[in-house]
């Protein structure tokens, strides 16, 4: 139903663009969008994604600007430079690619698991983007994916444990040891008057400037949503509203149909940016859970408080230790040297002391000789921050926290260095990762992924590549794991856990 509801939302609102309307924020969109120094321009707020081209200059950014190349045949600039289908006439805009991921893998150490009946793993992914505009104020997006994989041991016992992907929604068994999973998001946005901005749909969004946030990340499945966001202040202050529909995956009691729905939460969350001058952002984050369900006495009215658009006030109300309604406020910074070096951080409070609960800190810095970007990054949670799993205000969504991977009770040094010129990527990472505590089986481990690839087309960042895992676990033991495939990479999927 979810398909065909994007499917109709996009045949009455059909209008796209030969170009993005919003930047994508996956990883190697963002390493382009560092390298043209976007943090910098005087008034563009960089946390909050997705972020509207209308609030940036793009000339500089690859595979958005203008291609400058030149192309002798039509079918190279296709492969090499434009989307797969290009619209751009007087009132209506287009811009439609395929989506996939075809890839296979060998895994050469499985400690985890003795159960697999053999070790090579592969990705089979298909689907579609369109994304538009219809005349100079609405915009639209929509995507749908359908996949099937053998993955890790380690990515087993996660989806095993949990019944989902990660980053992804339930999935069903796909022969004897893999996976079969869907995944569809859209939305429609309106750019209302110049100062005000308001979108609804299905999909994620991402308050922060590091490769993890604290505070909302796109690590969980997406969800319905509404937003609007005010330019204010001639774009120095910006603020971000949103209204969205959350689920645990534990099913209402059984009534007369035969598939109870999940139980629902509803969340808000304000995020207000502030940029004093052109170098540095300051941003305030409130999230609310709202209790929408109890065990008890069921299914509870709405409370209209949720409405409320003013960061901290419904924090002050209820306090950060409600027993009904979870409340949580976070501490955004990034400040720019230079154009293509940032500093930056985050601090969480979920207690009514108001003491850090958790914090961010972290350092990039891209176009090092125009080849090499560098980040270093520091994330800290304490135990429970956010709520806990299996309570229906915690800070989940689809059983995956909406924050960082690990949620809660870490420690992770995160550290990537990637070598990027004219259409070679290559991208080595590594995650040193500690559980907080005195627990007697510290679940400690070290990841560390090395990843070389060829980048045909920068629009849709269609590249073929090869990879290299080696996941160091004290807990549940080693895996080492290679792949090669072909794919468009134009979202996140973290696995690094």
């Amino acid at each position: 139903m979810r398909f065909f509801a994007l499917a109709f939302l996009f045949l009455i609102s059909i209008a796209a663009s030969g170009q993005d309307y919003v930047l994508p924020f996956d990883r190697l969109s963002q390493l382009r969008q560092d390298r043209a120094g976007i943090g910098f321009q005087e008034q563009a707020h960089t946390a909050a994604k997705p972020i509207l081209f209308s609030s940036i200059d793009v000339t500089n950014i690859q595979g958005l600007g203008d291609d400058t190349t030149t192309y002798y045949f039509k079918i190279n600039e296709k492969i090499f430079s434009e989307h797969l289908i290009e619209m751009d006439k007087l009132d209506f805009q287009l811009a439609a690619d395929f989506l996939f991921d075809f890839a296979y893998g060998q895994e050469l150490i499985d400690e985890v698991s003795d159960e697999r009946s053999e070790n090579s793993l592969f990705q089979n992914t298909r689907g579609f983007l369109l994304q538009g505009k219809i005349g100079d104020r609405v915009y639209f997006y929509t995507d749908f994916r359908e996949n099937q994989g053998r993955y890790p041991a380690y990515v087993n016992v996660f989806v095993d444990s949990l019944g989902i992907m990660p980053g992804s929604g339930r999935v069903k068994e796909f022969k004897e040891d893999g996976y079969d999973y869907s995944m569809a998001s859209g939305f429609v946005g309106i750019e209302a008057a110049d100062w005000l901005d308001l979108s609804f749909g299905h999909f994620k969004q991402f308050i922060g400037h590091g490769y993890r946030s604290l505070l909302l990340s796109d690590n969980a499945h997406n969800y319905p949503f509404a937003s609007y966001d005010l330019n204010l202040l001639q774009g120095r202050i910006k603020h971000r509203y949103t209204l969205a529909l959350m689920q645990d995956l534990e099913r209402l009691p059984q009534g007369e149909t035969p598939e109870s729905i999940f139980k629902r939460k509803v969340s808000n969350w304000n995020y207000l940016s502030f940029k004093p001058i052109k170098n540095l952002e300051i941003g305030i984050f409130e999230q609310v859970i709202w209790k929408v369900f109890d065990d008890s006495l069921g299914s509870q009215p709405f409370d209209y408080r949720a409405l409320i658009p003013l960061p901290g006030l419904n924090s002050a109300i209820l306090g950060l230790e409600d027993e009904e309604n979870n409340a949580l406020l976070g501490l955004n910074l990034a400040w720019f040297p230079v154009s293509r070096w940032r500093i930056y951080g985050q601090m969480v409070f979920d207690n009514n002391q108001l003491e850090p609960n958790g914090f961010q800190l972290g350092s990039r810095f891209a176009s090092i000789w125009n080849r090499f970007d560098a980040q270093v990054e520091y994330n800290r949670s304490e135990w429970e921050t956010g709520g806990v799993p299996g309570d229906l205000q915690a800070n989940f969504h689809f059983n995956q926290p909406l924050g960082h991977p690990l949620a809660s009770g870490f420690e992770e040094i995160y550290t990537e260095l990637t070598f990027y010129h004219k259409r070679i990527f290559v991208l080595a990472r590594v995650n040193i990762q500690r559980q907080l505590g005195d627990s007697p089986i510290k679940n400690d481990r070290n990841i560390y992924r090395i990843q070389p690839s060829y980048v045909f087309n920068p629009s849709s960042n269609m590249m073929v590549y090869a990879g290299y895992t080696f996941r160091v676990s004290n807990a549940m033991g080693d895996n080492a794991f290679w792949s090669i495939g072909i794919r468009t990479s134009l979202n996140n999927r973290y696995t690094d856990f």
